[in-house]
């Protein structure tokens, strides 16, 4: 069965490259654009792996990740950031305590591909 990864960015061109490159690699990807409905989706749908970007319109990427405590369906899947955003130190701690990944844009598809890889690898170790 392929992993499916939700994809959240609100830069449409993020997630038609990310999306494109997910798929090539044979993941089942669902993308959004609007963080609350991409929130509704994980309270509904069963996911592999959640990449988000942090700073969007309605709800940042942080809260996004706060509010899957709730969801019981996806409340312990992994999280990759993606964001331009100079992290501050609360952030960094978030991302660091909670084992979060973190790609700093712009960066290139194949940096996303290898640490999927490595999350789902070390999951089924």
């Amino acid at each position: 069965m392929n992993k499916k990864i939700l994809l959240v960015d609100d830069d449409i061109s993020i997630v038609n490259i990310v999306g494109h490159s997910l798929k090539m690699f044979g993941f089942e990807v669902k993308t959004f654009h609007n963080p609350l409905k991409a929130l509704d989706s994980l309270k509904n749908e069963k996911y592999d792996l959640l990449i988000t970007d942090i700073m969007m319109p309605q709800l940042d990427g942080m809260t996004l990740v706060k509010q899957l405590k709730d969801v019981e369906l996806n409340k312990k899947i992994p999280i990759v950031f993606l964001s331009a955003k100079v992290l501050d130190e609360k952030d960094k701690k978030i991302i660091f305590e909670n084992k979060f990944k973190y790609i700093k844009k712009p960066f290139m598809p194949n940096q996303i591909i290898e640490i999927i890889n490595k999350i789902f690898n070390q999951k089924n170790a």
